[in-house]
């Protein structure tokens, strides 16, 4: 079989089993389930003379719904189970990646404000300097000695 036929048996499948496991179908199973068992099973009905031929019949017939009423019962019952465990997985697994999320955001909030204070120190530390030197009277420099130095070449041997 190639791909898409398997893919389409397995869709089809799960078709059945959503229409056999659902509540109409289940309704429709009950019911022929009830109304064998009271042909087959009630004492005096057997004595009627339209269903007394079909006594025996309705007999197997409500052995054979009893046991797909409770297959499809079990299925169901397995069905809603695992989607319970997937929905469980799959809250377990979105509550890990908040609680990564949360804790990234912390880590990014402290390194900000390591940087942050960390450049706050850098511009009080620059400012002391620059403060130190316009306090120094021989370090007082000009617009035109930086003109002078940028034009000034360092010869290295």
């Amino acid at each position: 079989m190639e791909k898409h036929e398997t893919q389409g048996c397995l869709m089809l499948s799960a078709l059945f089993w959503k229409f056999a496991a659902s509540d109409f179908a289940l309704t429709l199973d009950l019911s022929g389930l009830l109304a064998s068992a009271g042909v087959g099973y009630l004492p005096m009905v057997r004595f009627l003379p339209i269903v007394g031929p079909y006594v025996q019949a309705a007999r197997v017939g409500a052995l054979v719904l009893a046991l797909v009423v409770a297959f499809v019962f079990g299925f169901r019952g397995s069905d809603e189970r695992d989607a319970v465990l997937i929905l469980r997985d799959t809250l377990a697994l979105r509550t890990r990646e908040l609680d990564a999320a949360k804790k990234a955001a912390e880590d990014a909030k402290r390194r900000a404000d390591e940087i942050e204070a960390a450049a706050t120190s850098q511009r009080q530390s620059d400012a002391d300097y620059i403060g130190s030197l316009q306090a120094k009277p021989a370090c007082a420099l000009g617009d035109d000695d930086l003109r002078n130095l940028r034009g000034v070449r360092v010869n290295s041997k």
